[in-house]
């Protein structure tokens, strides 16, 4: 007759192998995939330590503590991240949304709330964290989100449909704003111009933790020799597509508020605002389009 397996036993086990592997938080790490495998939220796996599990669900984790042994984020290994209080559906295709980016969402949403139907362009959507984000909070805009991945796109467009904001969301895919030029979109312009796009240097990529540099898309980490290369050219495109006194909102990184204030200059954007994140950090910079 087979050992009987509980809860319990799952959660120490996928311990035991989180610290040999050497991850940190190795408990967190292991309480949700529990809660994954099981089906329980982090709370009720330590409340049904003692529930009996079936055979299948210990080989289940064992596969998933695996992978995340090998360092694989957990966001992928259980397909969702939670993002402005919405989960959403991640996969290897698309960079795994953080907190630091709703900063950048915050910002938006609160200069949208006097505006009658905000129309908001998101470069770079990926998940469609951003732009999903903005049309959940601000119900009367629409956004335009653009992304040079179709994969990215599929993710977002699967994200829009379960968050039931598709009638307001429109997916285009090609290389910033590319997909706005031509005959298709003559003379659209945007209130807010919103854009998290990848901004770490290509030398220090490597240098970065392995669930980052081993298993997120590198086209949506590689910003280029500085961090700027993409930002150069939506700095550069973006003042035909921004109304009068719009303005394009910028993530950036540590360190970085010189170089994309410089950039943004450069590019005839003179109205500039940086706001910080939680941990007092500047984290975006709003440049309004001065007319």
């Amino acid at each position: 007759m087979p050992a009987v397996v509980t809860v319990s036993d799952l959660l120490e086990g996928a311990i035991r192998d989180f610290r040999a592997a050497g991850l940190d938080n190795p408990r967190l790490n292991a309480e949700i995939l529990v809660g994954h495998v099981t089906g329980f939220k982090r709370v009720e796996v330590l409340i049904n330590l003692d529930e009996e599990v079936e055979e299948e669900t210990g080989e289940l984790l064992r596969a998933l503590v695996e992978r995340r042994s090998r360092h694989e984020p957990l966001q992928y290994i259980t397909a969702q991240q939670e993002f402005m209080g919405l989960s959403l559906k991640v996969d290897p295709s698309v960079l795994i949304p953080r907190c630091d980016t709703e900063t950048l969402v915050e910002a938006v949403i609160e200069r949208c709330r006097l505006l009658d139907s905000p129309r908001l362009l998101d470069v770079g959507t990926g998940s469609g964290a951003i732009a999903i984000s903005l049309a959940h909070y601000l119900p009367e805009a629409h956004v335009v989100a653009t992304d040079v991945s179709a994969q990215a796109l599929e993710v977002a467009r699967e994200n829009a449909r379960a968050q039931g904001v598709t009638s307001r969301i429109t997916f285009l895919h090609g290389s910033l704003l590319e997909p706005l030029t031509g005959e298709s979109s003559p003379g659209l312009t945007f209130d807010f111009i919103v854009s998290n796009l990848p901004y770490i240097p290509t030398a220090d990529i490597d240098s970065l933790q392995p669930e980052v540099c081993q298993f997120e898309p590198r086209v949506a980490l590689d910003g280029g020799e500085d961090g700027m290369t993409h930002y150069r050219l939506l700095a550069a495109q973006s003042p035909e597509f921004l109304k009068e006194k719009g303005s394009l909102v910028c993530e950036i990184g540590v360190g970085q508020t010189e170089r994309i204030t410089r950039v943004l200059r450069d590019a005839g954007f003179v109205s500039m605002e940086t706001i910080k994140d939680l941990a007092k950090i500047d984290r975006c910079v709003v440049a309004r389009r001065d007319t």
